[in-house]
């Protein structure tokens, strides 16, 4: 898809599993999350992602 430089960035990492960077030059975090097929993501858990 395009991504370089992919790869994680360790203890402290406050939540990101993945970094990398996108085609454009924007740097690009993502957080990873498995849940149950009826779980869903809380607003806390999505509020706290936003704060990155």
């Amino acid at each position: 898809m395009g991504y370089r430089d992919v790869g994680g960035l360790g203890p402290g990492d406050r939540g990101v599993d993945i970094i990398c960077w996108g085609r454009d030059g924007e740097r690009i975090a993502v957080q990873c999350k498995r849940y149950s097929p009826d779980g869903k993501v809380t607003a806390r858990e999505f509020e706290s992602l936003l704060g990155l």
